[in-house]
């Protein structure tokens, strides 16, 4: 008789508890998680536009370096 008066003093309330944990945390787990992966998303965009650029930019660089060195012949 004594493990029943335990088990209804104290594991009834914390299996009560945990469903009532479970039911107002999970939605605000599920909603982090569902943020997290936007932003994984935005700084994935965000990468591939900065490696874009910096594509761009060298391209840029070396186009200013052909035009650098013939003006440099053509004062020769």
């Amino acid at each position: 008789m004594d493990w029943i008066n335990v088990f209804f003093n104290q594991g009834v309330p914390m299996i009560i508890l945990g469903f009532m944990l479970w039911y107002f945390v999970k939605p605000l787990g599920d909603s982090l998680v569902k943020n997290i992966n936007k932003q994984t998303e935005l700084l994935d965009k965000l990468l591939a536009s900065c490696e874009e650029s910096k594509k761009d930019l060298e391209i840029i660089g070396k186009q200013l370096e052909q035009i650098h060195a013939s003006q440099l012949n053509t004062r020769i």
